[in-house]
């Protein structure tokens, strides 16, 4: 319930205002500074009268009036260099260049046309001849030249071929007659040249040039002359390989189709008859397989697979049969009597025609 007075110290003034609700309180006097140290980096400093500092200045750093500077000579490492304006600069060698403050390929090493004397290029005509590719080539077979393509053998009437990849064979067979024992695979394996990593040997440019094993890279319009590797052991560098009709056998060679179509020229011996894409049996009596007293007209001595199908057949006719449905829900059908009967126990029942 009392007052409390604000007493002046020594250089002490206290004004009070109560009109504007403040008090002011203010030093008579000034303090000293006791002393000025000169921490790293600078020099100088003092405990009394006029004090001053000063930078202290290191390798590569210039001190002059108001002004600190850095001298590029003095820094520049392996690589740099003072451009004469006491900036640094990056010297560059062949392939480098500085533009717009970015270190880059120059222009030949980005697309790699400096390298068009050392590679191919990807599409370049006869750049690849036929001493760079391993093993030895054939142009053609039976005539029928296909560059850098297939050539598909087709079956004639009562042939059979048999391609084996793996054993790199197509055997051939006359079904009335002798036998085509085997006909080797054509390969042909590309021994190209292999680009190495980065811009400087060149693999930054897979897309120009053409590495080993890059499967598709070598066009018809790069390899000269036209490359076959062998037909059955058989090789011609550059030429033609014949094949030569044995008995009972015809060669019908198609250059513009790519295609050679081999036959068996011998008579059938009446036991099927082919008719189009149909075969089907020639004698009145019943058909066996893995029987040889068939009982039926289809006698089968074994288990008979029905590949399932999706969906019923569009034309359907009595008597047609038929597994259908998705995998762990397939039933055994019948079409009978215009609609389509499952045969299986499990929940019979009677689909709507197709």
């Amino acid at each position: 319930a009392g007052d409390i007075d604000l007493i002046e110290g020594a250089n002490i003034t206290i004004t009070p205002d109560d009109i504007g609700n403040t008090i002011t309180i203010a030093a008579a006097g000034g303090g000293d500074i006791t002393g000025v140290s000169a921490d790293d980096g600078l020099t100088g400093g003092g405990t009394d009268g006029d004090v001053g500092l000063a930078v202290g200045a290191g390798d590569g750093i210039a001190v002059a009036a108001d002004d600190i500077s850095v001298v590029a000579a003095a820094i520049a490492g392996a690589g740099l260099a003072d451009d004469g304006a006491n900036d640094l600069a990056i010297v560059t060698g062949a392939g480098l260049e500085v533009a717009a403050d970015t270190l880059q390929l120059t222009v030949p090493y980005q697309d790699g046309s400096a390298y068009d004397d050392a590679f191919v290029n990807e599409g370049q005509t006869d750049g690849v001849t036929a001493d760079m590719v391993v093993p030895d080539v054939v142009s053609s077979l039976d005539g029928v030249a296909n560059d850098a393509g297939d050539i598909d053998l087709i079956e004639g009437a009562n042939i059979t071929i048999t391609p084996d990849d793996i054993g790199n064979t197509i055997t051939i067979a006359a079904a009335g007659g002798g036998d085509i024992t085997g006909v080797s695979a054509l390969e042909v394996a590309a021994d190209t040249l292999q680009l190495t990593a980065a811009y400087e040997n060149g693999s930054a440019h897979d897309a120009r040039f053409v590495n080993e094993g890059q499967a598709d890279a070598i066009t018809v319009a790069m390899i000269t002359p036209d490359m076959v590797s062998s037909l059955d052991g058989v090789s011609n560098d550059g030429g033609g390989i014949d094949l030569v009709e044995g008995s009972n056998v015809t060669i019908t060679p198609n250059d513009a189709g790519n295609t050679i179509t081999i036959a068996a020229s011998d008579p059938a011996d009446g036991d099927w008859t082919v008719s189009g894409n149909d075969v089907y049996s020639a004698v009145s009596g019943n058909v066996g397989i893995g029987t040889s007293s068939p009982a039926r007209k289809l006698h089968v001595s074994d288990v008979l697979r029905l590949e399932p199908v999706a969906d019923f057949p569009s034309s359907p006719s009595d008597g047609d049969i038929c597994v259908k449905g998705a995998s762990g829900s397939r039933h055994i059908y019948c079409y009978l009597n215009g609609s389509w009967v499952q045969l299986d126990p499990s929940a019979r029942r009677t689909e709507e025609t197709q």
